[in-house]
């Protein structure tokens, strides 16, 4: 009887070991087996939303929480929190045809995803193929799902083709692959992402987490939008199904700055991490309506009107208009384009010529101001370079229609310092720092959405090479249009100019074309 007892219990060991193998989720470590932000995660992914993103700080099990969904959803499992919505049944229309994109360095045969799917898949139900790659790019499963691996180092142009039922990100992707993606869920899907939000992709912050929805052009919903964040807190072991110790949590977090503590803890987005202008506040420095100083100032003329013009070839010219008042305060008054277009980091093309803009900025200035603009900068760059076509800067062209086609509305523009340090001082200074109580005297009308989403996202470049961890000294290109004109306007210190005093001459008679 002894000998039985004893190969009984081994065969049942064998028999467990055999469920474990046939169904890694239903037998984790730990009860839950996933922590509470995993399990809120879940929660949404059940419903079959479009599109899913988790916010998680560092050690939260973002990773783990990932392939536990995409082995839910091809394998199905036991396991309680997944007995629910598309992971019991995954719906008919949608493929069973799934993509994963991440970094390569966590695509290894050592890395984080293949040591997470040895562990979460279950053992001898699928197969992978590296096909002349160094990590294992396709892959079947015997439940009739295939999949295939894209890196973020690939041209988005190789995303295009076959229809995809579900799309999983390890880390924010580039735009431009997220967006080809999107096209391949055509017969129907959904799209999971996790990250730790830190400075890069805010364009995933901007254009879905905040919008909460999908609409149409014509404004119909479409679809929502799942954001849940997560604390490292909540894998925390003293709470359900957390794995890390409280002393291990302090210490890993007692290694960040202030500015990233937040975020690599909580999961938050900090929209302040690596940005150049960290005192704009909107609760500050944007207004509905002038306040009644400015407003009386306004209506008596006592104020000079500044525009600032950076021209593109590609892009439309960002233009900015700026009132300078008696007490020395600046506000953005008027932008182009304006809020009748598309916002201006979304447009890719546009057709106008020089003359166009010249006779917008007559129309602009005249309807909205009254007046000529007094005081002009352009780009000394690009404003500087010579036009195929006409053998003129654009400069000398805005000079030649302001004198002879636009009857003497003057668009003399003059060529500001071009210092970026000392730009963003100058753009520092006239913000102000209303937590140290020095007085802003720039101010941005809500209506100036491009000068506002400038301020916001306008940051530094993050090094990419782990061995120059942190922030740049080069600024990101994508959103400093609108603040290369204030950079322009602030470092050459606009000032409100008396009319009854005799102007001073801004625009030196030799550097200008055109000036007698």
């Amino acid at each position: 009887m002894p000998a039985l007892s004893v190969v009984t219990k081994e065969k049942a060991l064998e028999e467990l070991k055999q469920r474990m193998l046939e169904d890694p989720l239903a037998y984790a470590k730990t009860s839950p087996s996933h922590n509470a932000a995993q399990v809120r995660a879940i929660n949404a992914v059940a419903d079959g939303d479009p599109i899913n993103i988790f916010t998680f700080g560092n050690g939260t099990g973002k990773t783990h929480l990932l392939m536990s969904l995409w082995s839910a959803i091809m394998f199905g499992t036991k396991n309680k929190l997944f007995d629910q919505g598309i992971f019991k049944q995954w719906p008919k229309r949608w493929p069973k045809t799934a993509r994963l994109c991440a970094p390569e360095s966590l695509l290894g045969d050592t890395d984080v995803i293949q040591i997470l799917m040895r562990k979460l898949f279950p053992s001898n139900a699928y197969k992978q193929q590296k096909n002349h790659k160094t990590f294992y790019g396709s892959g079947q499963t015997n439940t009739g799902w295939s999949w295939d691996v894209m890196t973020y180092d690939q041209d988005a142009q190789q995303a295009a083709g076959e229809t995809k039922g579900l799309l999983l990100y390890s880390e924010p992707p580039p735009r431009a692959l997220f967006n080809e993606n999107l096209a391949r869920l055509r017969a129907g899907g959904i799209t999971i992402m996790e990250m730790t939000p830190l400075n890069f992709a805010p364009w995933i912050l901007d254009e879905y987490i905040d919008m909460k929805v999908l609409t149409t052009k014509e404004g119909k919903v479409v679809g929502k939008i799942n954001h849940i964040t997560g604390d490292i807190w909540d894998n925390c072991n003293e709470r359900p199904g957390g794995q890390l110790s409280r002393e291990a949590i302090e210490i890993v977090l007692s290694q960040y700055s202030d500015e990233e503590r937040e975020m690599r803890e909580k999961g938050v987005f900090g929209r302040l991490q690596g940005r150049i202008y960290k005192t704009f506040d909107q609760a500050v420095h944007v207004i509905e309506e002038l306040p009644e100083y400015h407003k009386e100032c306004f209506k008596q003329e006592k104020y000079t009107l500044y525009n600032v013009v950076d021209p593109h070839d590609r892009k439309p010219f960002a233009i900015g208009w700026y009132c300078a008042f008696p007490n020395e305060d600046v506000i953005v008054m008027g932008e182009f384009p304006d809020e009748s277009f598309q916002p201006f980091h979304k447009i890719s093309s546009f057709s106008w010529m020089p003359e166009d803009y010249a006779k917008m900025m007559k129309a602009t200035e005249l309807q909205g101001f009254g007046k000529p603009a007094e005081v002009r900068w352009i780009d000394p760059n690009f404003g500087q370079t010579t036009q195929f076509a006409t053998k003129k800067t654009i400069r000398q062209t805005f000079y030649d229609w302001g004198q002879n086609v636009l009857n003497s509305h003057a668009l003399n523009y003059g060529l500001p310092v071009d210092k970026i340090g000392d730009g963003h001082l100058a753009v520092k200074g006239y913000l102000g720092d209303p937590e140290k109580m020095v007085r802003p005297k720039l101010y941005v009308m809500k209506s100036c959405t491009n000068h506002i989403y400038g301020f916001t996202h306008y940051a530094w470049k993050e090094e990419k090479n782990n061995e120059l961890k942190g922030f740049s000294e080069t600024p990101q290109l994508v959103y400093k249009d609108f603040m290369d004109l204030v950079r322009y306007l602030c470092v050459m210190n606009p000032r409100y100019i008396e009319p009854s005093k005799e102007r001073p001459d801004f625009y030196k008679k030799a550097s200008y074309p055109g000036r007698s």
